[in-house]
């Protein structure tokens, strides 16, 4: 399947930002002062929530002049939810997805359960009986949807922001 895919050099996508998105071409310089140091990670995401939220398709590509879409023939999608998470995963033989994080523990055991996505980051998470669903588990939260709902994780996002729970984000 074609896909059209942005293909930049690193310069070329900076000096487009400084040129047409300026205000974040600034946050983008501040972040690059702090690559390699101990509070890299903590300052980018201080200023990745300050950021602009606009897609670089309106920011750059709609107003650059010299810019150009390079076709390719390979399998490419763009991983929005939990879902697509899923979809595109390694599944056991009864098309359940168990993802388990680095933290000890993160065991899962699942009966009678097909289709689902399991993310355990710690805990023994066991699922009996279900079918198409998603359970996140992290050291701060527990995330349990059906698939048909992943988009609406956003819901739960945003009241997040709502609330200024930023430690949950």
């Amino acid at each position: 399947m074609q896909k059209d895919i942005y293909v930049w050099t690193a310069g070329d996508l900076l000096n487009s930002f400084k040129k047409h998105k300026p205000e974040i071409y600034k946050y983008l310089q501040e972040i690059k002062t702090h690559l390699g140091k101990p509070d890299e990670a903590k300052f980018l995401e201080s200023e990745y929530k300050k950021m602009p939220a606009i897609s670089v398709d309106y920011a750059i590509s709609e107003r650059e002049k010299n810019f150009y879409v390079v076709a390719g023939d390979f399998f490419w999608t763009d991983i929005g939810d939990w879902r697509e998470v899923w979809a595109n995963s390694k599944k056991d033989n009864k098309s359940n997805v168990i993802i388990s994080g680095d933290e000890p523990g993160g065991e899962v055991m699942t009966f009678d359960t097909s289709d689902a996505l399991v993310h355990s980051d710690g805990r023994m998470v066991a699922l009996v009986g279900l079918d198409n669903v998603i359970v996140v588990d992290t050291k701060d939260a527990l995330l349990v949807c059906s698939k048909s709902h992943a988009q609406s994780v956003k819901k739960v996002v945003e009241e997040l922001k709502e609330k200024k729970r930023v430690d949950l984000l």
